[in-house]
């Protein structure tokens, strides 16, 4: 699968398996900060994916006669930005990064302190595993990603993202090697209000088409 095939899928066929993801229990039940509610007034806790309803969006998403197998999700937000498989976040130039009662938050271009920044996703992927990288976030705009791939961090793609109800979604194909990947979220156009709460990374392989 190569990345132009994964553009593909985050700007098309992929919003359409999205409507079939109703989330099913809030990601955190404290409210938001202050900071986060003056940037986005009336915004909630953005709620999760379960793995059903991962395993339906991606059965149709990628047409596959039999469902995926999902592998361990794994999350990362503010408070714990750290998994124990090595996925980590990183963050640059926020305008605020908090922990919360709930699952912290970032807020970037908050107060016009507009200075590129960003999120970084940083991923081991496994050799022969895809991936559904789910973030949760508000913006004022879209979302540019960038990938990295590698040892040596090579660039190996971009593309846009929408934001729909709190999340961005995207692909990650297999690969025969197991290797580093890095993944970069920035907000679009570059003063957009951002504010962050965490990603999860969904493993799966894929069943018979």
């Amino acid at each position: 699968m190569t990345q132009r095939t994964i553009s593909m899928f985050t700007n098309t066929s992929l919003w359409a398996a999205l409507a079939m993801l109703a989330p099913v229990a809030p990601a955190c039940s404290a409210p938001l900060s202050e900071q986060m509610r003056a940037g986005f007034p009336g915004a909630a806790p953005v709620a999760d994916f379960g793995g059903p309803q991962v395993t339906r969006a991606l059965q149709k998403l990628l047409s596959l006669g039999t469902p995926p197998t999902l592998g361990v999700a794994v999350s990362v937000t503010p408070n714990a930005p750290y998994a124990p498989d090595g996925t980590h976040l990183s963050f640059w130039k926020p305008a605020f990064l908090l922990g919360t009662a709930g699952s912290g938050e970032a807020g970037f271009n908050f107060w016009d302190l507009y200075n590129e920044g960003h999120i970084g996703v940083g991923i081991t992927r496994r050799a022969n595993v895809a991936a559904l990288l789910d973030c949760r976030l508000y913006s004022s705009g879209n979302i540019t990603y960038k990938i990295y791939s590698g040892d040596e961090g090579a660039f190996t793609g971009q593309g846009e993202l929408k934001v729909a109800d709190g999340h961005v979604l995207l692909l990650l194909p297999a690969r025969p090697r197991a290797e580093p990947v890095a993944v970069e979220l920035w907000p679009n156009p570059a003063h957009a209000l951002m504010g962050f709460f965490g990603c999860t990374l969904w493993p799966f392989t894929e069943g018979a088409r």
